[in-house]
C-alpha cells in the first residue's frame, strides 16, 4: 500500500504528458490539467481512466499511511493520513464533474468541479503541514518534518500565484496550476520514500 504512493505521481506525471501530446495545440503553459478531460475534451476516454487510477492508488496511499502509522504516531500524523483518504476520496468525484470548457456557459457538472477543487486545494497545503507537525515527535522523520513545513508552504504559495493567475496572468495559469500539482506530488513521492525506508522498524 505504501508503494502507492511511489506509483501515483509517476502514473499523473505520466498522464498528463500523454494527454498534451495527444491533443495538438495543448499549451501546458496555458491551459489547466482538468481541461485534458473536461467536457468536450478529444481524449477524454483515455486519459480518464489513468487519472481515477492515480486518484485510487493515492487512496490506497493513505489508507496504508493510516494503517502504518495508527497507535505509533503521534495524533497529528494519524490526522495527515486522514485527510490524504478524504482527499482522494473528493478527488475520485471529479470523475462525474467534468471541468466547462473555458468561455462557455457554466454547467451543473463545471461547477461542482469547482466546489471539489476548492475543498481539495486547501487540503493539499494543510497534508505535508499535519504531517510536519506530527513528524517533528519523532526522532526517524525530525528532518522529513522541516522538508514537510517548506513543502506546504511552497504549495500554499504556487497554489495562491495559480488562483490569482486566472485573472491577472491568464497565459501562465496552467504553468502556475502545475508547479502547485507538481509540488504536492513531489512530496506525496518523497513522503512514501521516507516511509518505506523506515518500515518496518519502531519510531
Amino acid at each position: 500500500m505504501l508503494y502507492a504512493g511511489i506509483a501515483a505521481p509517476i502514473i499523473y506525471t505520466a498522464t498528463v504528458i500523454i494527454g498534451g501530446v495527444l491533443w495538438p495545440g495543448y499549451n501546458h503553459i496555458r491551459q489547466a490539467v482538468s481541461e485534458l478531460t473536461g467536457a468536450g475534451a478529444p481524449n477524454q476516454d483515455i486519459l480518464q481512466p489513468l487519472f481515477n487510477a492515480y486518484n485510487l492508488l493515492l487512496l490506497v496511499f493513505g489508507i496504508g499511511l493510516f494503517t502504518y502509522f495508527k497507535g505509533r504516531a503521534p495524533k497529528a500524523v494519524i490526522t495527515a493520513s486522514i485527510v490524504v483518504i478524504v482527499t482522494q476520496l473528493l478527488s475520485l468525484s471529479w470523475v462525474f464533474f467534468s471541468m466547462d470548457v473555458p468561455g462557455t456557459p457554466a454547467t451543473f457538472q463545471g461547477t461542482m468541479h469547482l466546489v471539489v477543487a476548492g475543498l481539495v486545494a486547501p487540503l493539499t497545503v494543510a497534508i505535508p503541514l499535519v504531517f510536519g507537525l506530527g513528524f517533528n515527535k519523532l526522532t526517524a522523520f525530525k528532518n522529513f518534518s522541516v522538508l514537510s513545513l517548506v513543502f506546504s508552504g511552497v504549495i500554499l504559495i504556487t497554489g495562491l500565484t495559480s488562483a490569482l493567475s486566472i485573472n491577472f496572468l491568464p497565459a501562465f495559469m496552467g504553468l502556475f496550476e502545475r508547479l502547485t500539482i507538481f509540488g504536492y506530488l513531489l512530496y506525496v513521492f518523497l513522503l512514501a520514500s521516507k516511509t518505506l525506508k523506515s518500515y518496518p522498524s519502531e519510531f
